[in-house]
């Protein structure tokens, strides 16, 4: 087999197994570990790594592709570098730096290798294929209460949060699908939904896939999902025809008004009924709107006081690094050992914002914001294409959704999501015309 073939099969392979995760087998080598993603991006690298000996010219194309258009990404493995010279705990830091030397270098690796519309094709045919099979465990999930061995609500985590017991019980019928938690689901629902209604041609199958997913967001509870939800059902008429709007915008309005009313509903009637699992959620339901009603979600919801604590503490070590940035880890260090506000274990800021900019910097939290203002400008250039419109909505939907969960510097999603974005500009640039 040629050696290209070979390479683009691999980096397929490795796409599609970093939505897996550690779903599978985990070796456990000491410092680090090794599970089906990384395992396929050593190969796929040592692949890399022949190509560029035997035809150097290649190298050149890889940094010319990287530097035009992964740029944030270069600029970001730079700042890793520089930040790394003031480490105080390499414990803490060895796991964050080497999780993003594998994704800074896999999205670099990805641009280089995504050169026709046939190689877009099948990326976005793996994130549709992941999509339907999350759509089917959440479904799952919901009806059943069982989860997944990687999920928080598995029966085999509640020994490790024994604290938490009762209201992980209480919240085992939030789809998790692949994820640790409903909150990393929903960000991953919210960056899939307007994705998928632009780019499934057969309106029926747009709906109930798009539905679908609607409903599994609406079930994770995750508020600050639900409000990029508002946005991204806000942001859609802007991106349909006058015909489409026609019928979308009364929708629209008339879920607003059910939503309303159904809340109202919900935080003034007790439900009394038998089964367990319908129960335990709609008290779940009930409960969030009522303590969101009075205003009493900083005194009352554990959670919310749990973020908060983290919000003062990131704020607090990033500005004692005159806003240079804790460094790769420190921050979960300082939370750990010297913290000014109790946060229980939780030492992740659980701000995907907050954490670039209390680790990295204003440096890298500038261009993080020029990076998606870049993408979305383009992707508004390009607004004749359909799949840029999904695109384009997904990121506005992704800005409040992303303020939610836990670990966003391994949430492959997230980092697929910039892949897909780039690699699309890459190739509508090159054709000049739509391609999806």
């Amino acid at each position: 087999m040629h050696i290209s073939r070979l390479l683009k099969i691999s980096f397929w392979i490795t796409f599609l197994l970093g939505y897996v995760g550690v779903f599978g087998f985990v070796i456990d080598l000491g410092p680090f570990s090794l599970y089906p993603f990384r395992l396929f991006y050593l190969i796929l690298v040592s692949i890399l790594a022949v190509r560029w000996l035997t035809d150097t010219r290649e190298v050149v194309r890889f940094f010319h592709s990287g530097v035009r258009y992964g740029w944030f990404f270069m600029a970001w493995l730079v700042y890793l570098i520089f930040l790394s010279i003031w480490i105080v705990n390499v414990d803490y830091a060895k796991n964050e730096i080497f999780n993003l030397l594998i994704l800074l270098t896999f999205i670099l690796i990805s641009i280089y290798l995504i050169e026709d519309e046939q190689d877009f094709q099948t990326l976005m045919k793996i994130w549709l294929f992941f999509y339907i099979l999350n759509l089917a465990i959440g479904m799952w999930e919901v009806m059943t209460g069982n989860h997944l061995p990687t999920s928080k609500y598995h029966i085999s985590s509640f020994s490790t949060y024994k604290a938490e017991v009762s209201i992980l019980y209480k919240r085992s019928f939030m789809p998790t699908t692949f994820f640790n938690n409903q909150n990393n689901f929903a960000t991953y629902l919210t960056l899939s939904i307007p994705v998928v209604f632009f780019y499934v041609r057969n309106t029926l199958w747009r709906l109930l896939l798009s539905g679908a997913g609607v409903f599994l967001l609406l079930a994770t509870l995750s508020r600050a999902n639900l409000i990029a939800l508002f946005v991204e059902a806000l942001a859609l008429p802007f991106f349909l025809s006058r015909r489409q709007n026609a019928i979308y915008i009364p929708v629209l309005i008339t879920s607003m008004v059910l939503s309303v009313f159904t809340v109202y509903v919900i935080a003034t009637t007790p439900l009394g009924i038998k089964d367990q699992r319908i129960q335990r959620f709609y008290e779940n339901v009930r409960m969030k709107i009522v303590n969101f009603m009075k205003g009493g979600m900083g005194k009352r919801e554990l959670s919310t006081r749990i973020r908060i604590g983290l919000i003062q503490n990131s704020i607090y070590y990033f500005e004692k690094t005159s806003g240079l940035g804790t460094g790769p880890g420190q921050l979960e260090y300082y939370i750990d050992k010297y913290p000014i506000a109790y946060t229980y274990y939780l030492k992740n800021p659980h701000n995907w914002w907050l954490e670039i900019l209390a680790k990295y910097g204003i440096p890298i939290f500038i261009l993080y914001i020029l990076f998606l203002i870049y993408l979305f400008y383009n992707f508004l250039h390009f607004r004749q294409c359909p799949l840029a419109r999904g695109f384009a909505i997904a990121l506005l939907g992704f800005i409040p959704g992303s303020i939610s969960p836990s670990g966003m510097m391994t949430f492959f999603p997230m980092w697929a999501f910039f892949i897909m974005s780039i690699g699309y500009i890459k190739v509508l640039a090159g054709k000049k015309k739509c391609i999806l």
